[in-house]
């Protein structure tokens, strides 16, 4: 940013250099604004502060507003963006604004990485629970971008880390993205697992644990019994 506004203040008199500086300015601004609340946010996980601050939700009408938020982005990039919400228990308890941030670390992640004409997928799938008054929920979000490589894959959530090609690739970031990804679903008591191959895109699946809210439930039941004296 500093040599940038130097070079900026010697070349006042040419308007195309002047908006090229100004435009690598905002770029570097963007970059630094990032990296300084992930910093923030890494050291208020890692002192323990950091607690879930859980409400009641609906899971659709969540997923839709974080769709809703990636999906013209997706489209000015000429990337297609698809989702899938497959799910029996709708209303639920959940750290809305913790889960937004996972999701949109990966989700930019995954337009970052992706070549114009690729495709990003997102599909949220409740599996069966073993625990009584709560679901579990399976969140994959896919890409046809450039990929890692195998070797870096065990390193993917480890501080500042970013692969070699991704750099090479000239995508800007802090590679804090998904360690605090990891620490967060760590907080929330859930999984995450990546899959990828250079060329071919990137896979990340989370798992997480929700109590369902009462009024999901009582309906559930009733849903069920319908059914069963319908039989």
């Amino acid at each position: 940013i500093i040599g940038f506004t130097d070079l900026l203040e010697k070349h006042l008199d040419d308007e195309t250099m002047m908006r090229n500086y100004i435009a690598k300015i905002k770029t570097s601004n963007e970059v630094l604004l990032s990296l300084i609340n992930n910093v923030l946010e890494m050291a208020r996980i890692e002192s323990g502060k950091e607690r879930l601050d859980e409400t009641r939700e609906n899971v659709e009408e969540f997923f839709e507003s974080v769709f809703l938020l990636f999906d013209a982005q997706m489209q000015q990039k000429n990337v297609k963006f698809l989702k899938n919400i497959q799910v029996r228990h709708s209303n639920i308890i959940m750290d809305k604004t913790k889960l937004r941030e996972i999701l949109l670390n990966l989700l930019s992640n995954a337009l970052k990485y992706t070549p114009s004409g690729g495709m990003v997928t997102m599909t949220v799938t409740e599996l069966p629970s073993d625990r009584a008054g709560h679901a579990t929920y399976q969140t994959v979000i896919e890409d046809t971008g450039i990929g890692m490589s195998e070797e870096f894959l065990p390193h993917i959530f480890e501080d500042f880390t970013r692969e070699h090609s991704s750099t090479e690739s000239k995508v800007s970031g802090t590679g804090l993205g998904t360690a605090i990804v990891k620490r967060l679903v760590d907080l929330m008591h859930g999984t995450i697992g990546v899959e990828s191959q250079l060329g071919k895109g990137t896979r990340f699946t989370m798992t997480l644990n929700h109590a369902i809210t009462e009024a999901d439930a009582v309906q559930i039941a009733e849903k069920t019994c319908r059914e069963y004296r319908t039989e």
